[in-house]
């Protein structure tokens, strides 16, 4: 009865080991090219009104050196 208690446990913990298995596989991008998710900051920074934020924040940390 252990022998074939071990032998099922030892079955089952294998089949739910393989079950987790996930291929992992190399990714290749084309150079220049990014096929992410579109970045929301890339329309924000064509703005006047965002370039002058950004100056004013730059030009608070440079002038204090």
């Amino acid at each position: 009865m252990l022998k074939q208690l071990s032998i099922f446990t030892l079955l089952v913990s294998s089949m739910l080991l393989t079950a987790c298995y996930d291929e992992v596989g190399v990714t290749l991008y084309e150079a220049g090219e990014y096929k992410g998710a579109t970045d929301p900051l890339v329309a924000a920074s064509k703005s006047s009104a965002h370039k002058e934020r950004l100056r004013k924040r730059f030009d608070m940390v440079q002038t204090d050196r």
